[in-house]
């Protein structure tokens, strides 16, 4: 039976076009691990950032908690203070005319 030069041709062409297939494919599979890995090892970076941007938020927002509780307790004594200071400048005042 003879063959065909289009099946010869196939059969000369068709391992080598196959072969590069795989190779192809293995390249781009390669290629794909790699930018997984990159992308994982980004989002990786962006949890810790996040992490570290929390504890900052969380740290400020302790400081100002402190910031308005001094200010709230305080307040008064530091009114009263000035009230004082005022009523001595004020007497001192008075006895200096």
């Amino acid at each position: 039976m003879k063959k065909s030069f289009f099946a010869l041709m196939l059969a000369a062409v068709l391992p080598a076009v196959n072969a590069a297939s795989v190779t192809e494919r293995d390249v781009q599979s390669s290629a794909l691990a790699a930018k997984q890995a990159r992308l994982e090892s980004a989002q990786a970076e962006m949890g810790t950032e996040l992490a570290r941007l929390a504890a900052d938020l969380a740290r400020i927002e302790a400081l100002i908690a402190v910031q308005e509780t001094r200010s709230g307790i305080g307040e008064d004594e530091r009114i009263e203070a000035l009230e004082a200071r005022i009523s001595k400048l004020e007497k001192r005042l008075s006895k200096s005319k």
